[in-house]
């Protein structure tokens, strides 16, 4: 071979090394590409928002990502290449199997729901809740021939259950507007909000002027019959829960109590009978709503959690729950509404009676006193017997006037409407002027009036025609209810305000009745039907007195007489 060939074999062998070290260049590049793509889809995979698995046709686990091993309070590590029914609880699996065979057989996607037992994210895997999954399955083929199913599994658990609680509260809304019986309304709301909010419900709803107050429970199970028995009888005596309940009343405001110690008999609290009902309870955790309606505080619903998967609560609990407490606060509210209607539409009725009764009375007087008068003009009777028929006639008609004005004013006072004309004068100076007008009347009952003025002036702004007519309903039923031969005392005392008081020495109100004489027609209801009067005097001068921004009360006692005491502001200036 020539020194040429040589040259020239040693060229082709140094350029194709060249192009070798190139190729193995470009090789180990690309490796490293491919090997930062694939770390970077395995970081994409292991830390991706949704969790990921591929599962054997067997369902046996061959990949997880980081986020299905947190889903299920697992170490990936420990569970891959054993079966999903490990990571994955559940009391029936024959949705999951179903789920993986329709997914095997079809190159379509398929997508179901299963509900499985896993802790919530950063929570102890002891505290095992029922937990909605959406599964999302695609089949993949591998070369071998076998295949497996790549499946995304969504948790759709707090978006199920907020669906599942706007359709209880509209059924709520349904079932709390089909009666408006006070009872039976709170009836409902503690048994709706079981088991659905909680597995015990208590409710305190205040009373009003008409409706008592009351307190309702339930419990999930129907044998704890006696045990909600004892709940409303020591209500809201519940250690752990009463200083919550007493705030949740005071502020309106809500509250989650998330962990009741009472329940703990390890806890080394004094053994009390409020301690023994909550541990028989076996209350984990409560909510505490407040019940308001129109700006007013109804009550409080309590609901609790017996059971550790429910407690403690959440937020999205409470939010449920606060939902929940102003639908059944609004049907409490108008049940309460209507039942007031009702027995003021009875009052009504009872008042119509007792004046159309009153009425015929007084008619009766004019019709047979006119036909008397009649006959003696007919005969030519002497003028002294026609002069006592006017006169019977005369006060029948007057009664007749002060009644239909008393109606007069108890409908302007419930309307609002109670015009007031308001001046300056001297309470104690008109105090003497009824008295003055009223010497006959205690005359002829055998009652003496003593006045008593501890200020020589008591000025006011009120109206004093309105005023003089409190002072003589509160002074002529004094006179009409003392002891013959005994006393009436009116006290006028001045300080940060007017205070007027008017004691008699008569029989006294029985303590039950006390609370009751300044409703309407009340005492019209209780006296005998010879008694005159429709009983709206006291009404109407309590609501002459609080429209002067005043105070009216009453104190008694049986055979030793009643005080009546007035209470009005100081004129300014």
């Amino acid at each position: 071979m020539s020194r040429e060939d040589v040259a020239r074999v040693l060229h082709d062998l140094r350029v194709h090394q060249i192009e070798l070290e190139m190729q193995n260049h470009e090789l180990r590049s690309a490796q490293s590409l491919l090997e930062e793509s694939r770390s970077r889809y395995a970081d994409l995979y292991d830390f991706a928002p949704v969790a990921y698995v591929t599962l054997e046709e067997d369902g046996t686990l061959r990949e997880m990502n980081l986020t299905a091993a947190a889903l299920f309070g697992l170490d990936r590590s420990i569970v891959l290449g054993r079966p999903f029914s490990q990571a994955a609880r559940m009391s029936d699996y024959r949705p999951f199997w179903d789920h993986l065979r329709r997914a095997l057989a079809t190159s379509d996607r398929i997508d179901d729901e299963i509900t499985v037992f896993a802790p919530p994210p950063n929570e102890p895997a002891e505290l095992r809740r029922p937990r909605t999954l959406r599964l999302v399955s695609a089949q993949a083929a591998h070369h071998d021939g076998s295949r497996s199913v790549r499946m995304a599994l969504v948790d759709v658990t707090d978006q199920r259950q907020m669906e599942e609680h706007l359709r209880f509260l509209g059924d709520v809304g349904i079932a709390l507007t089909q009666t408006l019986d006070p009872d039976l309304v709170a009836d409902r709301i503690v048994r709706l909000a079981v088991p659905v909010l909680g597995d015990v419900s208590i409710a305190e709803l205040r009373g009003s002027e008409r409706v008592p107050p009351s307190v309702r429970a339930h419990h999930v199970q129907a044998a704890a019959g006696a045990l909600m028995d004892s709940v409303v009888r020591r209500f809201p005596q519940m250690p752990g829960l009463e200083r919550a309940i007493a705030r949740v009343e005071r502020t309106g405001t809500a509250e989650i109590v998330s962990e009741l110690r009472a329940v703990d008999p390890a806890v080394p609290i004094p053994d009390t009978a409020g301690i023994a009902l909550v541990r028989e309870l076996g209350l984990h955790s409560a909510l505490i709503v407040p019940l308001a309606a129109r700006g007013e505080q109804l009550g409080v619903l309590v609901l609790g959690a017996t059971s550790p998967a429910r407690a403690p609560y959440r937020n999205a609990d409470l939010a449920v729950a606060v939902e929940f407490a102003q639908r059944a606060a609004l049907a409490c509210d108008n049940a309460r509404l209507h039942r007031e209607a009702a027995l003021a539409t009875r009052a009504r009725d009872e008042m119509l009676a007792i004046v159309a009764h009153d009425l015929r009375n007084f008619l009766q007087v004019i019709v047979f006193n006119a036909q008397v008068m009649t006959r003696a003009a007919s005969a030519q009777e002497d003028r002294r017997k026609s002069r006592k028929q006017l006169d019977a006639i005369g006060r029948a008609g007057e009664s007749m006037a002060r009644l239909i004005g008393d109606l007069l004013d108890t409908s302007l006072i419930e309307g609002g409407k109670l015009v007031l004309e308001k001046g300056r004068f001297d309470v104690l100076v008109l105090v003497k002027e009824v008295l003055e007008a009223l010497k006959a009347m205690a005359v002829e009952a055998s009652v003496a009036v003593r006045l008593v003025a501890e200020a020589p002036a008591a000025p006011v702004d009120a109206d004093p025609e309105r005023f003089r007519q409190v002072l003589g309903n509160l002074l002529g039923n004094a006179l009409k209810h003392g002891a013959s031969g005994g006393e009436v005392e009116v006290s006028v005392a001045v300080g940060t305000d007017v205070r007027i008081a008017v004691a008699d020495r008569g029989p006294g109100i029985p303590a039950e009745d006390v609370p009751h004489v300044f409703d309407r027609y009340w005492q019209a209801r209780r006296r005998k039907k010879s008694q005159g009067g429709a009983g709206l005097g006291l009404a109407i001068a309590r609501g002459i007195v609080e429209a002067h921004g005043g105070r009216i009360s009453v104190e008694s006692e049986i055979g030793r007489g009643t005080t009546f005491t007035v209470t009005l502001p100081l004129a300014k200036g």
